[in-house]
């Protein structure tokens, strides 16, 4: 099976808290969990640092950016918050080497959040000053730049999982036809759900969803949902998240080709990134 084929994405993504000077995200596979009926929405921000500024933005992160999420998921205004490294494709030419990804039930948080950048460092980090903030704000400025930032909402998944997130996620950035998108996300759900509880139970990987890309939408977007595949060792990766058998025991007497010829199936695959999860908050399991 070619890897274009195996509608692998993950996951990722998400709402912006912090709007100028923090990249946010959380678990997005706990937040599958949630039905059509309550719907999750997810924040991408896709993020870039300055060269040689790396390492000083990872700090940044992991000890003023962790802290301030932790207090946004103990309030409940966020459901948690994820930061990925993007180890394929990498290098210097390309747009992007983090994507943060924050979920939340509530849509207007996205765009209207209760608190401002600055009243969300006062609230978690108490012992910092005005002019201590301010510093910390212009160093986020400094070392990196958000790229651009999008809205997703889940569609299914393969199975509810439990609270600790996985190591790593394969994403596919995927195009439904113009007019096609409902008929595509049905078949992915339809045909490939059962593969991929098979790959999870066969120990192929650990979870599998679909996101919806809400905003933003143009007339040249390249993209309009991702599959996401979630996975806690490249090993399972280079097996091929076990799809050949998954496909044997899920689904005995399939004829693969003729999957993509059924109605949805003429979908394209506009591109593919494997990234790593570094820093994580998520709300209490009460949430």
């Amino acid at each position: 099976m070619k890897r274009s084929c195996t509608h692998a994405f993950h996951s990722c993504i998400f709402r912006f808290i912090l709007m100028f000077s923090l990249f946010i995200s959380i678990n997005v596979e706990k937040a599958f969990t949630q039905d059509s009926t309550h719907p999750v929405y997810f924040s991408v921000a896709y993020i870039k640092t300055n060269p040689g500024k790396d390492q000083a933005y990872r700090d940044l992160l992991k000890n003023y950016s962790k802290k301030i999420f932790t207090s946004q998921t103990k309030g409940g205004g966020l459901l948690g918050w994820y930061l990925y490294e993007v180890l394929m494709p990498t290098g210097s030419n390309e747009e992007y080497n983090y994507v943060g990804i924050s979920v939340t039930d509530d849509f207007k948080s996205i765009f209207d959040p209760v608190l401002t950048t600055k009243e969300s460092f006062k609230k978690a980090l108490p012992d910092l000053d005005d002019k201590k903030i301010d510093e910390l704000m212009m160093k986020y400025v400094e070392v990196r730049s958000i790229v651009k930032r999008e809205v997703y909402t889940n569609y299914t998944q393969a199975v509810p999982v439990g609270s600790t997130p996985s190591k790593y996620a394969w994403w596919t950035f995927q195009q439904a036809l113009p007019g096609k998108l409902d008929l595509t996300e049905k078949w992915e759900k339809d045909n490939w759900t059962g593969i991929h509880k098979a790959a999870i139970e066969l120990g192929g990987m650990s979870n599998w969803g679909v996101y919806t890309l809400m905003m933003p939408y143009n007339a040249d977007q390249k993209y309009n949902y991702l599959t996401v595949n979630f996975f806690n060792d490249l090993s399972q990766y280079v097996s091929d998240f076990k799809y050949a058998d998954a496909i044997k025991k899920s689904s005995p007497n399939m004829d693969f080709e003729k999957i993509f010829q059924l109605p949805g199936g003429d979908k394209k695959v506009y591109k593919t990134e494997m990234v790593k999860l570094l820093e994580y908050v998520q709300a209490p399991s009460n949430k």
